[in-house]
Order: C-alpha cells, then sequence, then structure tokens
C-alpha cells in the first residue's frame, strides 16, 4: 500500500495528490496574503528575474500568487520521490518545473542540466525562475552554490522572497516546512534585486543575508 501511495506511476498516488491538491487550495483560500516591497518584479513584462526563498515556505507560496504569475513562472525540484510531489504539486498550479540538483557524493543529479535549462528560461522576456537555495536537503537555511551560479551566469536580478504569518505551524521535516493555518494572514516581502559580478563567498553571505533578513530571521 505504502509503495503505491508514492508510485508517481500508480493510480492511488494520483488521486491522493488530486485529494490534497483541492484540498490545500481551500485551505490556503481563506489565508489572507499581502504583499509588500519590491513586488514590481511580478508585473514586468520585458524582464525576467531570479525569486528566491527558503525550503520551509514552498508549499505556501506555490499556493499564494495568482494562475497568471504561476503560469509565467518555473520552479526546480530533485528528482528524488520528494522532489516528484513538489513537482507535481506545482504543475497543478500551473508552473513549469525543471528537474534536477547538485551532484552529491559524485553521483549524478541533473543539475548540469537542469542549470542549462533554468538560463534558457531567462534568456526568455517576461519570466520567474524559482529558487529554493538551500534545497533539497539542506542544511537549513544555509544557501548552495547553484544559486549564485544562476545568478552570475544569467546576470538577472536575483529577489529574496521572506513569507510570514500571523498563525502557522511547522512539520517535522528536515526544513520546518511553514503551514498557514485557516484564517491566518500571510505577508509575502520582496526585497530589492541583487546582482552579482561574480560567485564569491562574499557575494553568497551577501545574498544568505539578505533572504535571512526579509525572511525576518536574523
Amino acid at each position: 500500500m505504502i509503495k503505491k501511495l508514492f508510485d508517481p506511476e500508480g493510480r492511488l498516488y494520483k488521486i491522493t495528490l488530486n485529494i490534497f491538491c483541492a484540498f490545500f487550495s481551500v485551505w490556503m483560500f481563506t489565508v489572507r496574503r499581502e504583499f509588500i516591497g519590491n513586488v514590481s518584479c511580478l508585473d514586468d513584462d520585458d524582464e525576467s528575474f531570479i525569486i528566491a526563498f527558503w525550503h520551509n515556505q514552498v508549499l505556501a507560496l506555490s499556493y499564494v500568487f495568482e494562475r497568471g504569475v504561476c503560469e509565467k513562472s518555473t520552479g526546480m525540484a530533485s528528482k528524488s520521490r520528494d522532489g516528484q510531489m513538489i513537482s507535481d504539486i506545482m504543475i497543478s498550479r500551473g508552473f513549469s518545473v525543471i528537474r534536477g540538483s547538485a551532484q552529491r557524493k559524485k553521483k549524478d543529479k541533473g543539475g548540469a542540466v537542469a542549470f542549462i535549462k533554468s538560463l534558457k528560461v531567462l534568456r526568455e522576456p517576461n519570466k520567474l525562475m524559482c529558487i529554493v537555495p538551500d534545497g533539497p536537503r539542506g542544511p537549513i537555511y544555509e544557501a548552495q552554490p547553484g544559486v549564485m551560479m544562476l545568478a552570475v551566469k544569467s546576470q538577472k536580478k536575483l529577489v529574496p522572497i521572506g513569507a510570514r504569518y500571523s498563525a502557522s505551524f511547522k512539520l517535522p521535516t528536515w526544513d520546518k516546512l511553514y503551514i498557514p493555518l485557516p484564517f491566518s494572514k500571510m505577508t509575502v516581502e520582496f526585497g530589492e534585486g541583487l546582482v552579482f559580478e561574480e560567485n564569491t563567498e562574499a557575494s553568497k553571505q551577501e545574498f544568505t543575508q539578505a533572504l535571512n533578513k526579509i525572511s525576518q530571521l536574523k
């Protein structure tokens, strides 16, 4: 039963996924949302942006944007079982998804191909490339090299996003996934777009501090 539940080709998986997506859509419909800060990146018809948020915000943020924003957005998910579920949820919302993550223990995870595909997306106008810098396995709140490499290579603005909740709970996962409570308020803040010329430790620290600040972590 458990194996069938997590088999992406299985009927039980698809039924369970559809039920969850419908249920969580209603759940998030009750959540009031406010967008503040540099929200102009959502409406720019000419330029494309990289938007970045910590892994524990990915579920709520997938449901907080209007359909039009989702349909011009591309997310990245690993090729793992968890990545499959995240990918399917995002696709149900209208996102495009690129599968792949950084190499681990000398095992190819599709990161190079995903990186090239991400660059192609950013060369198009009016696109949002959504990145979770501490994904797919952490450490939590620690940016991995890929996001900086993408920002430097594409020369697109990297926009940090932080989500805060008037009431929420956290799941016992490695990323402490946030779920806003029904009828609570979700505030999504957009930071100023950052442009990096070089992929250095200093630039990574600058970006991490900007994302932590807007997420009100530090």
